[in-house]
């Protein structure tokens, strides 16, 4: 870990008392480099739960190498942090409850090389909700990877790649809603507009520029099992009566 840490990470509990109980992890406030040549995430989650909140997981050299690999995580959340240059690839989730919300993914993957791109879900239920993926590659789709088994939602969200192959879901296992991309096969889709890297400062940052096409694209909706979060990555605020629209990405320019 660098000297990017200003809040109290890596608690662990377990629920109750009793022998065997279900092992929960908490990371907040890090900032996370770990360079792994060897192979193996900067975190697992296997057969337990964790919540990575407030920070960025970056660095991870090895070709297979991702920044948090999760395995029968349930659940996996991760909110306002950035995962961001992992030659392996960002977050692998197989058979998991994935939640990534307010999310910087970007840099990840190596074509070629790396079978993660931003995201990969595999035989579980994801989410991801205000999250901004771009410039990820791998030896497949280049955004959000998920297999037949899957089922998930990208709502209100940037997703582009440097090639064609954002999304490598199909329509029946991922709904994809009030959402920018590159991506031709979701282009069109309920409140679904398309977009370029332009939307972003940079190829290094995410960050939104102001009056760009992800302008008014998300709709914050109250209420559902979780609500939309009220700010942005950074914790500037977000409209917050239902149905208002608002910039799609993790960042309010």
């Amino acid at each position: 870990m660098d000297g990017g840490a200003h809040r109290r990470a890596g608690q662990r509990r377990r629920s109750g008392n009793r022998a065997g109980a279900e092992l929960h992890r908490v990371l907040r406030g890090h900032a996370l480099r770990r360079r792994r040549r060897g192979g193996g995430a900067n975190l697992r989650c296997n057969n337990s739960s964790l919540w990575v909140d407030d920070s960025r997981l970056t660095g991870n050299d090895a070709d297979q190498g991702v920044a948090i690999s999760g395995d029968a995580c349930a659940p996996l959340w991760v909110r306002r942090s950035e995962i961001v240059g992992n030659r392996g690839g960002g977050i692998d989730a197989d058979t998991s409850e994935s939640h990534i919300v307010n999310c910087f993914i970007r840099g990840n993957g190596f074509p070629g090389v790396s079978n993660v791109s931003g995201l990969r879900f595999e035989q579980g239920n994801f989410e991801v909700l205000y999250t901004s993926i771009a410039f990820n590659s791998s030896s497949g789709a280049d955004g959000i990877i998920c297999d037949e088994f899957t089922l998930g939602t990208i709502r209100n969200s940037a997703v582009v790649s440097p090639t064609p192959g954002t999304i490598g879901c199909t329509a029946e296992v991922a709904s994809v809603t009030y959402t920018g991309t590159d991506d031709m096969n979701f282009i069109g889709g309920t409140g679904n507009v398309e977009i370029d890297g332009s939307v972003f400062v940079s190829t290094n940052d995410l960050h939104t520029t102001a009056g760009s096409a992800l302008e008014g694209v998300a709709q914050w909706q109250a209420g559902g099992a979780v609500e939309d979060p009220r700010t942005d990555i950074e914790g500037d605020a977000r409209p917050t009566v239902d149905r208002s629209m608002d910039y799609a990405g993790a960042d309010v320019p």
